[in-house]
């Protein structure tokens, strides 16, 4: 089953909590025995319109796709597995520098290393490693690329299902 859902706004003691955002609800049944649940959601932006499910990508699983109302834009949400990174090495460095960083799901042809500049959530600050040396599905080898910022970045693996969590990598000068 899949839904459209929204945590209710309310109080927690004398502090008002905001509603939350919209987001899409996948109810997954298993049979062993029995029928139980297990749910997972994501984002489904602003105001969310229909949601399908078909295959689009031609994997023969079904991928969801959804309408947003307020910004007359499609989302889909491609099935399969969120890429995990587990570790940078070194975790700090200079440009040219060589990065190794690990974990799964990381896809060989559509994984993508970018790095946000941290407390910048405009897209005009993100950058994208373009010098792979080397990457299989729990490893990518990258150059630091030039333009990324001095300090604390995060850096993200992103591929067709989505985005991992990010980890901090430092910029020397």
């Amino acid at each position: 089953m899949v839904t459209i859902g929204q945590r209710p706004g309310g109080y927690s003691g004398t502090r008002r909590v905001p509603p939350g955002p919209p987001r899409i609800y996948i109810m997954l049944s298993h049979v062993a025995g029995g029928v139980t649940f297990a749910r997972t959601s994501f984002l489904a932006g602003r105001v969310p319109g229909e949601v399908i499910a078909v295959d689009l990508n031609g994997d023969k699983r079904p991928d969801l796709a959804t309408t947003d109302l307020k910004y007359h834009s499609l989302t889909v949400r491609l099935n399969g597995v969120l890429p995990a990174l587990t570790g940078l090495s070194p975790a700090r460095g200079r440009i040219g520098d060589v990065v190794t960083l690990t974990g799964r799901h990381f896809s060989l042809r559509h994984a993508v290393v970018r790095r946000r500049d941290r407390g910048r959530r405009d897209a005009m600050h993100a950058a994208t490693a373009t010098s792979y040396l080397s990457r299989s599905d729990s490893r990518i080898v990258v150059r630091v690329p030039s333009g990324t910022a001095k300090g604390t970045i995060r850096v993200t693996v992103t591929t067709l299902v989505g985005r991992s969590a990010p980890k901090s990598f430092v910029r020397l000068d």
